[in-house]
């Protein structure tokens, strides 16, 4: 049976399959689209999603250190030791 399927002739444009990455022109992968793929999967997932107005933050008239601060502490991820 297998032998049958083997021996089924193919149409004259056929070729050979190869791997390709559709995410590039070229068709080859990169870690680069790769990653960057996979932060848009991220960033377009409800999962990280807060409700708020989060742009106002960075246009506060303050150091970037003291919005970033600040910033951390509204999304609950200031890194403490206990």
């Amino acid at each position: 049976m297998v032998q049958a399927i083997f021996d089924t002739p193919l149409f004259a444009e056929v070729q050979n399959d190869r791997i390709s990455w559709m995410m590039e022109r070229n068709g080859w992968y990169t870690v680069k689209t790769g990653y960057k793929v996979a932060m848009m999967e991220l960033l377009h997932t409800d999962r990280f999603h807060v409700e708020g107005a989060w742009q106002r933050i960075w246009k506060v008239n303050s150091p970037h250190k003291a919005r970033n601060l600040l910033w951390r502490i509204c999304r609950g991820c200031v890194p403490t030791h206990l």
